[in-house]
């Protein structure tokens, strides 16, 4: 078993009474945990499992002290995996918790209250050869990472063929010269002839994703994405927001689903490509996490996850290009007097204006429209140069070849907002506009159809 988190709730002591049952009946049991994933899981949570038997690896340990293979903690190991006597297998979007929680980071800020949101997720239950591809991945790892050694099992049972489906196992790493799941994906976008539907938890596209989306919908491709409008990571929400303008404008369809907390990593491409599993659509996933996912070929799959994005849609309202451009009307912001606030305000301008800038100061309830604007455009702006990135993978041959010699980094200089200075006066008016609006909501709910 495989999970980025690992939660010591409800559901994480269900699961691991199920581990320790099976430890006890003579089933070995074998766990990689991320670190960062469960650093809120109690020690005793594990030392409980470890005690039953359970052997279990930390993924990149956070104490560099723990870590056996290296102290890489910005590489984290976001899979979500099951592996059962070699012969069946669990892969998605699913963590371990009661609330379905994995984001990009367990720590960042939300975007808005999800505690009332139920979370939408996808997993994939499969049998046949393809599970033997996903022990050897489960494998490796733990051996990367200096695990115990495994204990005396069949681990590879003679594969069984199972269903109609052809099945392919896509693991990444960043151990790895490029994400196959990457570049398998842009290989099936610039094949697709009808339609590319996509669903996504953490969309944050890189200029080679965005350029191949846009050149499908110019050859007539029906591109459609289905994005969240809450979410458990606010950096990444608004920095996927910030293309939303060159999205619509290329004539892409965008829908944000707004009664669940959507966590899905899937695509349809024709409906006869489709592809489910961990790997969310933004830099990290792509260059600094351990993925894995499932891509499976034909149509009665395909006519399953056709059915499946249908349903998300029925729950989601579209984004026009005319409602994203006027959104920030919606929004009723108020004003702050306190005194912590003004006195923290105060200070930002005085630091700013040390350095040169004219930051924003305290504002008044009838500038309102204005602000919220400012905020919003200010908020998408950062983000979005935040994760600009030396990226990614350029095909030098024809996009049917997958083989891992046609492929080369792209040269690209990290993007900044202009000079550091300029940057230092966006962040400090970005935490202004906070402060006069006592914690801004952007119209994910106040604003229909936005």
């Amino acid at each position: 078993m495989e999970s980025y988190i690992l939660d010591d709730d409800d559901v994480g002591q269900r699961f691991a009474a199920a581990l320790i049952a099976k430890q006890q009946a003579g089933v070995q049991v074998n766990l990689i945990r991320d670190s960062v994933g469960t650093l809120g899981t109690a020690t005793a949570f594990f030392t409980r499992l470890s005690e039953a038997g359970v052997q279990i690896v930390e993924f990149n340990p956070v104490n560099p002290l723990t870590a056996k293979a290296g102290w890489e903690v910005n590489q984290r190991d976001h899979r979500k995996l099951l592996i059962i006597d070699g012969r069946i297998a669990f892969l998605g979007g699913i963590n371990i918790s009661s609330v379905y929680s994995g984001s990009s980071s367990q720590l960042g800020k939300t975007a808005e209250p999800t505690n009332a949101l139920p979370w939408r997720d996808t997993d994939l239950r499969i049998e046949g050869p393809v599970v033997g591809e996903l022990q050897k991945m489960f494998i490796i790892t733990w051996a990367k990472q200096r695990g115990p050694p495994l204990a005396a099992r069949h681990y590879f049972p003679p594969a069984q063929v199972r269903g109609s489906e052809v099945v392919r196992a896509i693991g990444s790493s960043p151990d790895d010269p490029y994400s196959l799941i990457y570049v398998t994906l842009i290989s099936a976008l610039r094949s697709a002839q009808r339609e590319i539907w996509l669903t996504n938890a953490y969309f944050v596209p890189d200029p080679q994703l965005l350029a191949t989306l846009k050149d499908a919908v110019a050859r007539s491709v029906d591109v459609r994405l289905i994005l969240p409008s809450s979410t458990d990571s606010w950096l990444v929400f608004h920095a996927g927001r910030a293309y939303y303008d060159e999205l619509l404008q290329a004539g892409v369809r965008l829908y944000e689903r707004h009664d669940a907390l959507l966590h899905v990593k899937t695509a349809v491409i024709d409906g006869v490509w489709s592809t489910v599993g961990s790997t969310n659509l933004d830099w990290r996933s792509f260059l600094h996490n351990q993925e894995v996912n499932a891509v499976v070929l034909g149509s009665g799959f395909g006519d399953k996850m056709r059915a499946a994005f249908r349903a998300d849609l029925a729950k989601s309202r579209e984004i026009t290009l005319d409602v994203w451009q006027v959104r920030a009307r919606c929004a009723q912001p108020r004003a702050v007097r306190t005194t912590l606030g003004i006195l923290v305000v105060s200070l930002l301008r005085l630091f700013c204006l040390l350095l040169g800038c004219s930051p924003l100061g305290l504002l008044q309830a009838s500038d309102a429209p204005a602000l919220c604007a400012r905020y919003q455009a200010l908020t998408e702006q950062l983000a979005h140069n935040l994760f600009q990135r030396p990226l990614y993978l350029e095909s030098k041959q024809s996009d049917s070849q997958l083989q891992g010699d046609i492929y080369a980094e792209v040269e690209q200089p990290f993007s900044v907002a202009g000079p550091a200075l300029q940057g230092i006066e966006q962040w400090c008016e970005l935490l202004i506009l906070h402060l006069n609006v006592r914690v801004v909501r952007l119209p994910t709910r106040r604003c229909r159809p936005c």
